[in-house]
C-alpha cells in the first residue's frame, strides 16, 4: 500500500508540473479550473489503480498461473485488441476537438446531435464487429494464440474459444463506454467517469468472492464478471450524460436525414492515427503469439509484470505526455522550437526523476515486490518466478517506454504523425526479431526484455528525428546529467537501505518493501534537495506555491 501512497502524493502535482512551466499557456485557460481537474483525474486513477490491483490480487490467488489463467488472459486480449482504435485510443483523440469545437461554436444542441450521429454509428460497427468475433472464434483464437494448437491435447485452446466467445461483448460496452466519457470530458466532467473503471474490478471481485465458491465454471464466470463490470461502466457514464442532458439513444434518423457533418471529419482525423495505435496493437498481439509457444503460466506472468510495470509508466510518464501536448502545441504553433525543445526536457527530466528509482526498485527487487503482491493461493513459487522474471526484463525498458511516449507528443505537437508511426513500425519488426532470438534463450524474460530493447531504440530514434528537425540541439546533455544522477542516487539508497533492514533482522516481506520504500522514497528527495537538483527544487516551489495559495 505504501507504493499507491507514495505515487500519489507525488503524482498529485505531476500533470500540473508541465502545464504550470508555460505562462503562454496559462493565458488560454482557467487558472483556478486547470489543476482542480488534474487532481480530479488523479485521484480518480489512483483509486481505480488501487482496486485494479485487489482484483489482480483476487485472480492470482484463486488461479495463479495454470491453464485457466493463460486462456482467460489470452482471451481477454483479444477484444482489446480492437478497443484502443474503437475506444478510448484513436475514436477518442479524434471525436473530442471535434465534438468541443461544435460544442463552443454551435452550441448544445448541434453537439448533441453529433454525438448521437457518431454513438449509432458505432454501436453498429460494434455489434456487427461483436457477432462475427462470437461467431468465428474458432477461426481468429488460433492465429493470436497460435502455439497452443500445438500442444497435447487442445484444453487450453477450446477453453480460450470459448472464453472469447464469452468475453466479446465486452468489446461493445467498454468502447461506447468510452465514447460517452470522452463526451463528458469534453464537458468538463472529469472525476467520475475516470473512476468508472472501479466497476470492472468490483465486479471481478465480488464474483471471485462469492458465486466463485459454488460454481464448477470458474473461469468462465470470471469471463461473464468482465462483461459485467463493462455494462456497470456504460450505465454510469449513460446516467451521468443524462443529468446533463444528453442522450445516449439510437438515432435512425441517419437514414433519413444523413449523419452530422463533424462526423465525416472525426473518421478522417482517425485514419492517421489508426497506423500509431495499430502498431501497439500488433506488438502486443506478437507478444502473445509468442508466449503462446511458451509453458503454462507465461501469458499470465507476461500479464501481471506488465501490470505493474503500468503503474509508474502511467503516473509519471503517460501524465507528463498528456500535460505537455497543449504546452507543446502552443510552442509549436508560434514556430518557437527553443521553447519546445526547453519543455521537451523538462518533461524528461522530471518524469524521470519518478521512473528512474522506480527502475532501481524493480529490478533489484522484482521477485520480493512479487511475493508481497501477489504470493498466495494458487499464485505458487514457480508463478512468483515466471512473473518476476517477465517484470525484471520489463524494467530495463522503463525509461525507454517513457521517453518514446514524451518525445512522440512533440511531434503530434507539430502535427507530424506520420513519423512516430514509421519509426514505431521499424521498431515493432525489431521486436518481432528480438522476441524469436530471446525467448529461446530466456522464455517469458527474453519477450520482456524485446520489448524494451525495442522501446529504448524507438524512444533514442524519436529523439534523433526530433533533433533533425527541429535543426537544434535537444538538451540531450543535461538529461544524461540528470538521469545519471537519478540512479547513482537512487542505487546506492536502495541497497545500503535494503542490506540495512535486513542486517537488523527484518525478514517480513511485508515489512522490509514497506520500510524500503519510505526510506529509499525520502532519503532519495532529501539527498538530491541538498545537493540543489533542478528538478527536485522546481517540485518543491509548485508544491510551495499550491499552499501558500491556501
Amino acid at each position: 500500500m505504501c507504493l499507491f501512497i507514495y505515487h500519489f502524493l507525488i503524482t498529485k502535482y505531476a500533470t500540473s508540473v508541465v502545464i504550470f512551466s508555460s505562462r503562454e499557456y496559462l493565458a488560454m485557460v482557467d487558472k483556478e479550473e486547470l489543476p482542480k481537474f488534474a487532481t480530479q483525474v488523479t485521484v480518480a486513477i489512483f483509486v481505480s489503480r488501487i482496486f485494479g490491483y485487489f482484483r489482480d490480487v483476487a485472480t492470482a490467488y484463486a488461479f495463479g498461473t495454470n491453464v485457466l489463467a493463460d486462456a482467460f488472459y489470452m482471451a481477454y486480449r483479444i477484444p482489446n485488441l480492437f478497443r484502443r482504435i474503437f475506444g478510448e485510443g484513436t475514436l477518442s483523440a479524434a471525436y473530442v476537438p471535434v465534438l468541443t469545437e461544435v460544442l463552443r461554436k454551435r452550441g448544445q444542441s448541434e453537439a448533441q446531435k453529433l454525438f448521437l450521429d457518431v454513438f449509432t454509428i458505432m454501436s453498429f460497427i460494434l455489434v456487427g464487429l461483436t457477432v462475427i468475433g462470437i461467431i468465428f472464434a474458432q477461426q481468429l483464437v488460433p492465429l493470436i494464440a497460435y502455439g497452443y494448437q500445438f500442444e497435447k491435447d487442445y484444453q487450453k485452446l477450446n477453453l480460450t474459444v470459448n472464453l472469447t466467445r464469452i468475453v466479446f461483448p465486452y468489446l461493445l460496452v467498454i468502447c461506447l463506454s468510452a465514447l460517452q466519457m470522452a463526451t463528458l470530458q469534453a464537458l468538463e466532467v472529469f472525476f467520475l467517469p475516470n473512476l468508472a473503471p472501479v466497476l470492472l474490478s468490483l465486479a471481478e471481485i465480488l464474483y471471485l468472492f462469492t458465486i466463485f465458491h459454488i460454481t464448477k465454471y470458474k473461469i468462465e464466470g470470471l469471463a461473464v464478471a468482465v462483461v459485467v463490470g463493462g455494462i456497470g461502466q456504460l450505465l454510469l457514464q449513460f446516467f451521468i450524460l443524462q443529468r446533463k442532458g444528453w442522450k445516449s439513444t439510437i438515432n435512425f434518423n441517419i437514414f433519413r436525414y444523413g449523419v452530422h457533418p463533424g462526423v465525416k471529419k472525426i473518421f478522417l482525423l482517425m485514419l492517421p492515427a489508426v497506423g500509431s495505435f495499430s502498431v501497439e496493437q500488433v506488438n502486443t498481439f506478437v507478444d502473445a503469439l509468442c508466449a503462446s509457444f511458451l509453458p503454462t503460466g507465461s501469458v499470465t506472468a507476461l500479464y501481471y509484470s506488465n501490470r505493474i510495470l503500468q503503474l509508474p509508466l502511467a503516473l509519471f510518464g503517460t501524465a507528463t505526455a498528456i500535460a505537455s501536448l497543449p504546452v507543446f502545441s502552443q510552442h509549436a504553433t508560434e514556430n518557437d522550437y527553443n521553447k519546445l525543445k526547453n519543455e521537451l526536457t523538462l518533461s524528461l527530466r522530471i518524469s524521470y526523476l519518478m521512473i528512474i528509482p522506480a527502475t532501481v526498485g524493480l529490478l533489484f527487487f522484482s521477485e520480493d515486490i512479487i511475493k508481497v503482491l501477489f504470493f498466495r493461493g494458487a499464485f505458487d513459487e514457480h508463478s512468483v518466478e515466471l512473473t518476476s522474471k517477465a517484470l525484471f526484463y520489463y524494467s530495463v525498458g522503463l525509461f525507454g517506454y517513457t521517453g518514446a511516449k514524451i518525445t512522440a507528443t512533440a511531434f503530434y505537437a507539430m502535427q507530424d504523425i506520420k513519423t512516430p508511426v514509421k519509426v514505431a513500425f521499424l521498431c515493432l519488426s525489431l521486436n518481432i526479431a528480438l522476441n524469436l532470438i530471446l525467448m529461446e534463450l530466456l522464455g517469458v524474460g527474453g519477450l520482456a526484455l524485446a520489448s524494451s530493447i525495442s522501446s529504448i531504440c524507438n524512444f533514442l530514434m524519436l529523439l534523433l528525428l526530433l533533433r533533425l528537425r527541429v535543426k537544434m540541439n535537444l538538451g540531450i546533455t543535461n538529461i544524461i546529467k540528470s538521469t545519471a544522477a537519478f540512479a547513482v542516487v537512487s542505487t546506492i539508497l536502495v541497497l545500503t537501505v535494503s542490506k540495512s533492514l535486513r542486517f537488523i533482522g527484518i525478514e517480513n516481506e511485508y515489512l522490509f518493501v514497506a520500510l524500503l520504500c519510505l526510506l529509499t522514497a525520502g532519503g532519495y528527495f532529501a539527498v538530491l534537495y541538498i545537493f540543489g537538483n533542478n528538478e527536485v527544487l522546481h517540485y518543491v516551489n509548485i508544491v510551495k506555491a499550491k499552499f501558500s495559495k491556501k
